[in-house]
Parts: structure tokens; C-alpha cells; sequence
């Protein structure tokens, strides 16, 4: 295990150094992908840990990414539909207001 968190530092070592000679910062996203990479493969055994880090992890991670982002999405859709039939009740009742108020004065 001990191997994989030297390899990990080593590659965040590298990245930093590339940074600073190209003058080009790495997004947030491309730096959290990276660190999300080594932590999961810190906490795997040595042959499964070899393979997270080559680009078999870069799948995984891909793969963990797109499942948060469908269940963020799934979310604001539920929550969304919430307030998209309150919104038509609403209208229902102030429509059904009017026309009460239109017939019955």
C-alpha cells in the first residue's frame, strides 16, 4: 500500500511541476479527478491498486463522476416536478377564484 501513496505523491509532484513550467493551471475538476484516482486506489489491495492507477482508474472515475452527476440531476428533476405541480395548483385555484368571483357577483 505503501507503494501506491509513494506512485500518487510522485504523479501530484509531477503535476505540480508542470504547472508551474507551463505556466497552465490544472482545472478543479482535473485536479479532484486526480486525487479521487489515488484515494481509491490507496485503499485497494496491490494488484487492484496498480490497475486504478493506470487508465482503468481514469474509467472509474469517469464512471463515479457521471453516477453523482445523474443522481444531482435526478434531484433538481424531483424537485423541479415539487414545484411545477404546486405551481399548477396554484393557477388552478386562482383561476377557479376568478371564475367564481366572475359568475357569483
Amino acid at each position: 500500500m505503501g507503494r501506491q501513496v509513494l506512485y500518487a505523491q510522485l504523479d501530484i509532484e509531477k503535476l505540480r511541476e508542470i504547472e508551474e513550467k507551463t505556466d497552465e493551471k490544472l482545472s478543479f475538476i482535473e485536479k479532484t479527478f486526480i486525487y479521487i484516482k489515488y484515494f481509491i486506489a490507496e485503499h485497494l489491495p496491490e494488484p487492484l491498486a496498480n490497475l486504478m492507477i493506470g487508465e482503468i482508474g481514469d474509467i472509474v472515475v469517469i464512471i463515479l463522476f457521471l453516477i453523482l452527476l445523474s443522481i444531482i440531476l435526478k434531484i433538481f428533476g424531483v424537485a423541479f416536478k415539487i414545484i411545477w405541480r404546486i405551481f399548477l395548483i396554484l393557477l388552478l385555484m386562482g383561476s377557479l377564484y376568478i371564475l367564481y368571483n366572475s359568475f357569483f357577483s
